[in-house]
């Protein structure tokens, strides 16, 4: 399905979906290492950075 999304899209919207799926499997493994009140943090900052 992800391949799929990834073809229909201009290269442009290709870009950001890697971008963007980058960035959710960094903060993936750095979730696990964190205390869960910097999870919040973590949440907030990322909803408001797209």
């Amino acid at each position: 399905m992800e391949s799929r999304l990834l073809n229909q899209s201009t290269h442009h919207d290709r870009l950001i979906m890697r971008h963007i799926l980058a960035q959710f499997k960094r903060i993936l493994k750095e979730l696990e290492t964190i205390t869960p009140n910097y999870y919040d943090g973590l949440v907030m900052q990322c909803l408001g950075g797209f």
